[in-house]
């Protein structure tokens, strides 16, 4: 009995069918026809791909993320810190016709601690081209100079250089105009005139770089010049070697482009190494693993840096008393005391001759990661950063947690290891937490 209704319905619909196939037959035949009625795929994306440049488009997304960083010190280190604030980003990309592009990158970032709200445009440029041969860039910019995942001994261009901590803000950019001409898939050819903080056009200083592929190799090399500046060249290359992700950059110049400081007879001062070569150089080691049966699950990067230009002896242990070339002004209780005694250190941080992670000779870090660590949503990193010359370290471990939702959290620890008098001890913090919750829209 079950099957009775649908052996009705299949009587019902069986004659219909019947009935129209011969018209249906005769509509066929005369649709496919004429060929012209059949479009090719080709001309539609093309079609599509032309009516998409010629419209404008605004893109507007952002970010905002709520954070919470507590700095442990040490016994002699003068108290605890805990800084509580909370940071949105806001980005805006406007496509014209032409392939010509705006784009900007506005953070607003309310500190809960001093009830102070800071405003900063980290990026705000333009984008167009010249006969889709020549593509310009000018405004405030990030530059990509150099391939390693930390140390970039090429880039001279970028006025924030990458840091080990995590920073929740966008990298600071830098104004100028950049070039870049493409010749296929065979090379590329970049150029980049920086007039950051400048007021007289003889201060712009230029870069240039190109960049081609031989086998599996791509690499470039460039240079770097400015007005009373000794000229830099670079080289750099990514490859790969028995499974080995390899990339590096090398710079050179005839003389040094940082003030040092120095000792004549007791009175410190800063200068410049204007006769021997110097050179920095930074190689890094990646490989993904598979783990558990899943493909590339953990990341590994292991990362050298040679700096040339870095300090030979460790000026944090110099306990001696100088007298300074000139005043400089130290924060005391809250007022700006002008000092001209101490020691090298003192002079040191107060000129802003201080540069981390480019103070001494020999640096090494190791980055690891460890996706899908309890679920999809969640990645384990954990991250150790050393300077070898002074036997002090910085190691980090972390987790982020991210779901499909956009929504984003993660804690990251980070302890302050070896010699108390050393780049990375002398401020005297033993520990740092950092909690993060926020959103991606």
């Amino acid at each position: 009995m079950k099957k009775l209704p649908a052996a009705i319905a299949a009587l019902c619909i069986i004659p219909g069918l019947l009935w129209g196939a011969e018209d249906r037959k005769a509509e066929e035949d005369e649709l496919f026809a004429n060929p012209e009625t059949v479009i090719d795929s080709k001309t539609i994306e093309k079609e599509d791909l032309d009516a998409d440049q010629n419209r404008k488009r605004l893109g507007i997304s952002g970010k905002i993320t709520s954070v919470n960083t507590y700095i442990a010190e040490r016994v002699d280190g003068g108290g605890d810190r805990f800084t509580p604030y909370i940071l949105g980003a806001l980005f805006l990309d406007a496509r014209l016709p032409q392939n010509v592009k705006g784009f900007a990158n506005l953070e607003a970032q309310y500190d809960a601690s001093e009830n102070r709200a800071e405003f900063n445009a980290r990026e705000l440029f333009i984008d167009f081209n010249i006969a889709k041969t020549v593509y310009f860039r000018t405004g405030k910019q990030i530059i990509q100079w150099g391939r390693c995942y930390l140390w970039n001994p090429t880039d001279l261009l970028n006025v924030e250089k990458k840091t080990f901590l995590t920073k929740i803000a966008s990298r600071e950019g830098t104004y100028g105009l950049k070039m870049h001409v493409p010749f296929g898939t065979a090379a590329n050819l970049y150029g980049f005139a920086a007039t950051h903080t400048i007021d007289d056009a003889a201060e712009i200083s230029g870069a240039g770089k190109i960049e081609f592929l031989i086998g599996r190799t791509e690499m470039a090399f460039s240079a770097w010049g400015k007005r009373h500046r000794h000229p830099v060249f670079g080289y750099d290359f990514s490859t790969r070697l028995l499974e080995i992700d390899i990339v590096g950059e090398v710079s050179v110049s005839r003389g040094s482009n940082t003030r040092k400081v120095r000792a004549v007879g007791n009175i410190l001062t800063a200068d410049r190494n204007d006769t021997q070569w110097i050179a920095r150089a930074c190689v890094d080691l990646g490989h993904a693993f598979d783990f558990n049966g899943q493909p590339d699950r953990i990341q590994v990067n292991l990362e050298f840096f040679f700096n040339g230009d870095g300090y030979h002896r460790n000026v944090f242990r110099d306990n001696a008393i100088y007298q300074f070339d000139l005043p400089v002004a130290v924060e005391y209780a809250g007022y700006s005391v002008p000092v001209a005694a101490g020691t090298r250190a003192l002079y040191l941080s107060a000129n802003d001759l201080f540069e981390v992670n480019y103070h001494s000779r020999y640096y090494a870090a190791l980055f690891m990661s460890l996706s899908r660590f309890i679920n999809s949503d969640f990645t384990l990193k954990g991250n150790v950063l050393g300077n070898i010359a002074q036997h002090c370290y910085i190691a980090s471990v972390g987790l982020a947690y991210a779901n499909i939702n956009d929504f984003r959290a993660g804690i990251e620890v980070y302890g302050f290891f070896g010699k108390r008098k050393s780049e990375y001890n002398y401020a005297g913090n033993a520990a740092l937490v950092l909690l993060t919750a926020g959103i991606v829209f």
